[in-house]
């Protein structure tokens, strides 16, 4: 195997290092902060308040809908809004679909009645 050859390869095996490392770094970093933001949501709390605290804009499942999927985003959830809850909000984490995402359900006045963090193992 001639130098210049080796040298591409270990170049390659790095640059794809880096980029895995990155990835990762990323999705840890926007676990953490998608974490804290949904721990500082408050019962109550208006649904424009909750959306401007995350990153990016949620999927919206409604309570009354008569198909039991519609809305829904993180499609290994196995629970729906249901009354009290007229709205539920959902986060996907963009790099981990499927397998972590944040709800906020929110009653007919558009306030917070509960929150929760959905992980798959």
């Amino acid at each position: 195997m001639r130098a210049s050859t080796r040298i591409i390869g270990v170049r390659l095996v790095q640059a794809i290092a880096g980029l895995l490392a990155t990835y990762i770094l990323a999705a840890i970093a926007i676990t953490h902060y998608q974490g804290r933001v949904q721990e500082e949501i408050r019962l109550g709390a208006s649904e424009q308040s909750v959306v401007s605290s995350f990153w990016f804009t949620p999927g919206v499942e409604v309570a009354t809908s008569p198909d039991p999927g519609a809305g829904r985003a993180f499609t290994t959830a196995d629970s729906r809004c249901k009354a009290p809850c007229v709205r539920r909000l959902w986060w996907i984490h963009p790099l981990l679909p499927d397998i972590e995402a944040w709800t906020v359900d929110l009653d007919g006045d558009g306030k917070v009645i509960k929150t929760y963090h959905w992980s798959s193992p």
